[in-house]
Formats: C-alpha cells, sequence, structure tokens
C-alpha cells in the first residue's frame, strides 16, 4: 500500500495491491462493480464513484494481483464535489504509471 497526501490541499490517493489467496476473481464478476475502461497494456480497469466521498478506479493484473488507486480528501470526510473531483482520465493515467 501507498498513501499520499497533499496537506496544502488535503487531497489523499491510496495505491494498494492485494491478492487473494483462496478464490481468485474473475474480472468479468467484478465489472458488475464499476464503469469499464482500457488501461495502456489492454487491462480492463473499472471506475467507481458509488460514495460522494470517493472515487476509485481498479484493475486485476494477470498475475491476480487486485491493484486500486483511491481518491479522496480530509480523511475520506468531504463530498467530492465538480471543482474537487478527477476526471476518470487522470485516474487512468496515474494507473498506466504502475503498469
Amino acid at each position: 500500500m501507498f498513501h499520499y497526501v497533499n496537506e496544502e490541499t488535503t487531497q489523499e490517493l491510496s495505491y494498494i495491491v492485494d491478492k487473494v489467496i483462496d478464490e481468485p476473481n474473475d474480472v468479468a464478476d467484478l465489472s458488475l462493480y464499476g464503469e469499464q475502461y482500457i488501461l495502456a497494456d489492454e487491462t480492463s480497469a473499472f471506475f467507481d464513484e458509488t460514495e460522494s466521498t470517493s472515487q476509485a478506479l481498479w484493475w486485476q493484473n494477470k498475475d491476480g494481483f487486485t491493484a486500486r488507486i483511491i481518491y479522496y480528501i480530509d480523511g475520506n470526510t468531504v463530498e467530492l464535489d465538480d471543482e474537487s473531483r478527477l476526471s476518470v482520465q487522470q485516474l487512468i493515467n496515474l494507473a498506466n504509471q504502475t503498469l
């Protein structure tokens, strides 16, 4: 897990990579949880903004690891408005840097 905080704006990004050992997830089933996008390496990624306080982009790599980038403000306590939201493309650009 990597966590970044901009102390001036209180914006935060978390980058989390994990792997479920018992039962690997099927990406086709996971697509039910967000809008699908394609990363630079042709991996499917899914954007989710179900809560008004955070945005997330996540994907599963070929080794079965799930990676997530989560964006929020002030410890996930502030509702995101049009000015504070990141575009999906900004999250995709961040994800592409991790590939």
